[in-house]
C-alpha cells in the first residue's frame, strides 16, 4: 500500500500560559494533517519559547482552502 501525504494549509487556534499571563495565539503552517498540524505547534512553543506542552491548550485546527 502506498501512501501519498501531501502538505496542506492548517490555521491552529490556541491558548499559552505564560508568566504574564494566558495569551491567545493564531497560527498558519503547512502540515501533513490535523494531527500533525497540531504537534508542530506544541514543538514550535516548546522550543522557541520553552513552554511546557502542558501549558498550551489548541482550540481548533482548521483546513485552509
Amino acid at each position: 500500500m502506498e501512501s501519498t501525504k501531501k502538505l496542506e494549509n492548517f490555521e491552529v487556534k490556541g491558548k499559552v500560559k505564560t508568566k504574564e499571563g494566558e495569551k491567545q495565539f493564531l497560527r498558519q503552517l503547512k502540515a501533513f494533517g490535523e494531527k500533525n498540524a497540531s504537534e508542530r505547534i506544541l514543538t514550535f512553543f516548546g522550543s522557541q519559547n520553552k513552554i511546557k506542552r502542558r501549558h498550551i491548550k489548541i482550540e481548533e485546527v482548521k483546513k485552509l482552502g
